[in-house]
């Protein structure tokens, strides 16, 4: 989600959205969730970088009360980026800011096992057209959820990895993280998956 498209959302949203920083190995990243009625949303999921949207963030308010099924997901990340194969609680995700099709991808990100990687035209070819690489490869790199929804696990078919919002070095620890070989920024073909 970029700057402008969170701010607007940011604006129209009748919850007040507030802020939950995680601290993790790789640094402090950014949970942005809101509460309606006792249900707690994630609305995105801030890695550590230096971006304009870190600075938009650090002025989202941080609440005292922290939800019992967001601390989880606080526990839940800690356990990832200390190398722990996790299961994410995916309904907390507010899946109302994505479109269908970006929701499509997203969930058939969460099927890409740990220690794998697929091509952004394998993942085209499980939604059912080849030709929505492009389509994927432009879905992904708005992922409002990372690592929770694991874009990160899509790479382009020469073994290289591709972009990632937080960067290319967070990319590559993320992957190496979850067991990845990577030699000279390519990854090693027997951690692709082409068929899932």
């Amino acid at each position: 989600m970029s700057l402008f498209l969170f701010e607007s959302y940011n604006k129209k949203s009748p919850q007040k959205i507030y802020r939950l920083n995680v601290d993790t190995l790789k640094g402090s990243l950014s949970i942005l969730w809101f509460q309606k009625e006792n249900l707690t949303k994630v609305i995105r999921l801030v890695l550590p970088s230096k971006s304009e949207v870190d600075n938009y963030v650090t002025r989202i308010p941080v609440k005292k009360n922290i939800p019992t099924d967001l601390m989880s997901l606080c526990e839940t990340l800690k356990q990832y980026f200390q190398g722990q194969d996790v299961n994410f609680p995916l309904h907390l995700l507010h899946y109302d800011i994505c479109s269908p099709f970006q929701r499509q991808v997203f969930m058939a990100c969460t099927t890409i096992p740990r220690g794998k990687v697929i091509t952004y035209g394998t993942l085209a070819k499980h939604l059912g057209d080849m030709r929505l690489s492009r389509a994927v490869g432009q879905t992904l790199a708005k992922n409002p959820f990372p690592i929770v929804i694991p874009c990160h696990r899509v790479v382009y078919f020469n073994g290289y990895i591709g972009g990632f919002s937080a960067g290319k070095d967070m990319k590559l620890w993320l992957l190496k993280n979850e067991g990845i070989y990577i030699s000279k920024d390519r990854i090693r073909m027997e951690n692709y998956l082409f068929d899932f």
